[in-house]
């Protein structure tokens, strides 16, 4: 049979008005529709916004009439683009009795469903062109197939514990073989005692004032993880992927940092680039350094990777300088959305997520960062799975070996402590106490070759 790619991907504009309509009718249907619809089950961009719309007046204890949805919308500067006030009443008149709207949104998630078994299928069908793809990797698409059309809302399924509780103790018993490490490890033990590794599904933030490290100890992370085979996603949104990348190699070559910008690199540097270049070139740690990055970019790049690659652990540098899918006069409702919207993608493609944060100017006074530190904190520290805080420093006084303490400050399911760690500023380079007399040794090693 010949498929017609120009077709209309299925959808029913009259179902999805049925569901809107259904609101207006009785607000409180909203409760019952969350577990059978979402916003983004919408084919109609429209929709999308109105329903989000909704649903935003709702977790606010609002009213949900014409007057409080126009105003949201315009709040959202979506008001003219879903058709303004006329449209609205439109969707109001034609409302329905509310056990329809629990009929059509079911309608609208099963459309929902076929667009995305659909998308699979293209996906499947680009893999089987691909020659250069292992054939065998392409059984990943069962996962998705059967996302696509039973996993509408695969995190909000009940199980009992007869359904969940062999693969609760196989995974107990993984972690113990794995010597307490319930995700991709960081470099330093001290700090894994508490975390047990970065945990797929969970955000860590780590936050710190400007010059103690924060995109250093990142990085040490992420090549950390990419050396032991674990796929990378680093998303900078501060620094271009050239300056990214000569603090990469000024960390895992051990070569002077400053080196590399007055360009005053020794025969024996050009010999550790050169070995570590071996390494560095075939780590799986994929590099994106676009401005601006919305969270919808953020995911559908993600779930590409994860697709392609097989994505294991996100690095988000970092969180405000993420744009808003819509600008609002409210900074904290901004960060809200953002903060929402990156634990949402753990969840989701049950990856961990470590993203970076800015500290408050109220951080400055204190000697110890609190959670209210956090720039535009509350929504952070909800949505935060683990909490890391780099304990300030004082520049002026500090050497080439800086003794730091990364305060685990929150951890949702973790111990909470110290852990101190050696800052090596010239390497950008966060180690244990214990490697640094040993990797001096080393350095004094290819400085008399």
């Amino acid at each position: 049979m010949e498929i017609d790619l120009s077709r209309t991907p299925p959808h029913s504009p009259d179902a999805e008005q049925a569901v809107l309509g259904a609101v207006f009718v009785r607000p409180a249907i909203l409760d019952d529709l969350a577990g059978v619809v979402r916003p983004d089950d919408f084919y109609s961009p429209a929709h999308q916004s109105i329903f989000a719309g909704m649903g935003r007046l709702a977790a606010a204890a609002k009213a949900v009439d014409l007057v409080t949805l126009g105003d949201e919308l315009s709040r959202m500067g979506k008001l003219d683009e879903v058709g303004g006030p006329v449209y609205l009443a439109e969707l109001a008149r034609a409302a329905v009795f509310p056990a329809h709207g629990i009929q059509s949104a079911k309608i609208v998630s099963a459309m929902a469903a076929r667009r995305r078994l659909i998308d699979v299928g293209y996906a499947v069908i680009e893999s089987g062109f691909d020659l250069a793809a292992d054939v065998q990797e392409c059984g990943r698409f069962t996962q998705e197939i059967d996302a696509a059309i039973h996993g509408t809302l695969p995190h909000g399924q009940t199980v009992t514990p007869s359904q969940y509780l062999n693969d609760y103790m196989r995974d107990l018993e993984r972690l113990q073989k794995a010597g307490g490490l319930a995700g991709v490890p960081s470099p330093w033990t001290a700090l894994n005692r508490y975390t047990a590794g970065f945990v797929p599904g969970e955000v860590t933030v780590l936050a710190g004032r400007s010059g103690t490290g924060k995109t250093a100890m990142a990085l040490n992370i992420a090549e950390h993880a990419a050396r032991g085979g674990i796929t990378v996603g680093l998303f900078s949104l501060e620094m271009t992927r050239t300056s990214l990348t000569h603090r990469l190699m000024a960390t895992g070559a051990t070569v002077d940092a400053q080196k590399f910008r007055n360009a005053s690199l020794s025969d024996s540097d050009w010999a550790k680039l050169f070995d570590y270049g071996q390494i560095f070139h075939g780590l799986p740690l994929m590099i994106c350094d676009k401005r601006e990055m919305r969270p919808s970019e953020l995911r559908a790049m993600c779930r590409q990777w994860k697709r392609d690659k097989g994505l294991g652990l996100l690095v988000v540098d970092y969180l405000q300088l993420m744009r808003p899918e819509v600008r609002d006069k409210v900074r904290e409702r901004e960060v809200s959305e953002i903060s929402r919207s990156l634990k949402l993608l753990a969840v989701d493609l049950d990856i961990p997520i470590l993203v970076l944060a800015q500290l408050n100017r109220e951080a400055e006074k204190e000697k110890r960062p609190r959670l209210g530190h956090l720039r535009e904190s509350g929504a952070i520290e909800q949505d935060a799975d683990v909490i890391l805080f780099i304990v300030p420093w004082k520049n002026e006084d500090a050497g080439d070996n800086v003794e730091v303490i990364v305060n685990v400050a929150k951890g949702r399911n973790n111990a909470v402590g110290d852990a101190p760690l050696i800052y090596r500023r010239k390497y950008l380079q966060f180690v244990s106490a214990a490697s640094v007399a040993s990797q001096e040794e080393a350095e004094r090693h290819w400085q008399d070759i």
